[in-house]
């Protein structure tokens, strides 16, 4: 079907490629655009029927011919070192596919060419990633620190971006993939901020959520826990120890949350802290021992099931996990728990039908929210 477009364009006929390219579902301001690129992208020309016929079936056509357009018009020479099948193959699914993406490329458009040097079709390695923010956690100042945080998982973003579109990565790699760079990240904003803040003893860092599950996606943000050890630093008043690590913790955050022209890396959330909002930033892992096993919630159970050490004193953090276990998992039965996860459900659905927007797939009854209540009930009696 596709046959003859190179020739179409080379001989510039217009009325042709229209009635064609219309009933393909192009408008005429795609038509125009695609008569630029062509006149500017010589080197396309063997694929041009291929580029075509990618566009035509791109989940979104117009957008990713707008946006193509205006990448090649403006930055064709920092790609044109991709073989042009290789190109076609990349780019489209991507335009189509993600604003950011496409954001990062037309500020960055040098980013398409380092992704295909180091191969998109291959998985990346956590090691590797490591490797890479070794550095930064020697940064010599806040703002350094952050500059270079924002700039790595921007660029990790997009390639791993450009492996869920364009190469068809499987899900769970993609997850995998997010999760071990918010790690890296977070491991790395921990032991800069700890350099430059002068504290001796790394504190605990647990993922909840998503993260804690290793099921991160490209909009979530982080649930985070922060603990730390009653005993260090040596000397210091339990004050001054809660002192140390609360601004240890509200320097970690803002270097991972804070806008700044880069961007920021994650959103965090510490709301899953003992007492959530009404409780301290930190806790010493005695503190939220005593108080999980005094006044723990429900909800606070269910926040600690997918917990995972994932920064700072990785060891402490399983230790801290050991010490937790007979709050999360009872050693009875303890049917309470249905009544209360009913209860958080009937609140969420409650504040749902004041929005009156139809379906929710996340929210309403028998989304995503729902199958994870059911799931954490059986978890919370049976595990």
């Amino acid at each position: 079907m596709f046959r003859g477009w190179n020739e179409i364009f080379a001989e510039g006929k217009r009325a042709e490629a229209t009635q064609r390219l219309k009933a393909l579902g192009f408008s005429e301001a795609s038509v125009a655009r695609l008569f630029e690129v062509y006149r500017g992208g010589a080197w396309l020309g063997g694929v041009w029927g291929e580029l075509i016929g990618r566009l035509s079936s791109a989940s979104a056509p117009e957008r990713a011919t707008t946006r193509l357009h205006d990448l090649l018009l403006h930055h064709a020479l920092e790609i044109g070192e991709i073989p042009p099948r290789r190109f076609v193959d990349l780019i489209v699914p991507l335009l189509a596919g993600s604003s950011k993406a496409y954001l990062h490329l037309q500020r960055h458009p040098d980013a398409l060419l380092r992704a295909w040097r180091a191969d998109p079709s291959r998985p990346l390695r956590r090691e590797a990633m490591e490797a890479a923010c070794a550095p930064i956690a020697a940064a010599e100042d806040f703002e350094t620190l952050c500059r270079a945080l924002r700039r790595y998982r921007r660029e990790i973003f997009f390639r791993i971006a450009l492996r869920d579109l364009s190469v068809g990565a499987d899900i769970r790699e993609t997850m995998g993939e997010l999760s071990d760079l918010a790690d890296v990240l977070l491991a790395t904003a921990v032991r800069g901020c700890m350099r430059l803040l002068g504290v001796p003893a790394p504190p605990v860092v647990l993922a909840l959520g998503k993260l804690g599950g290793r099921e991160l996606n490209f909009s979530s943000d982080i649930d985070l826990l922060f603990l730390y050890d009653a005993s260090s630093p040596e000397g210091a008043s339990p004050v001054r120890r809660q002192g140390i690590y609360a601004r240890l913790c509200e320097t970690v955050v803002r270097a991972l949350q804070q806008p700044t022209e880069e961007g920021f890396c994650f959103r965090v959330d510490l709301d899953l802290r003992p007492d959530g909002r009404n409780g301290p930033l930190v806790n010493s892992i005695s503190a939220a021992l005593t108080y999980y096993e005094n006044w723990g919630a429900t909800w606070e159970r269910v926040a600690l099931l997918k917990a995972r050490p994932v920064a700072g004193d990785l060891a402490g953090g399983t230790r801290a996990l050991a010490a937790f276990e007979p709050f999360i998992y009872r050693k009875y039965l303890d049917y309470t728990v249905i009544s209360d996860l009913a209860e958080m459900k009937g609140k969420i659905e409650r504040k749902l039908a004041q929005r009156r927007n139809g379906f929710d797939l996340k929210l309403s009854r028998g989304g995503i929210r729902e199958i994870e209540f059911i799931v954490h009930a059986l978890q919370l009696l049976h595990a």
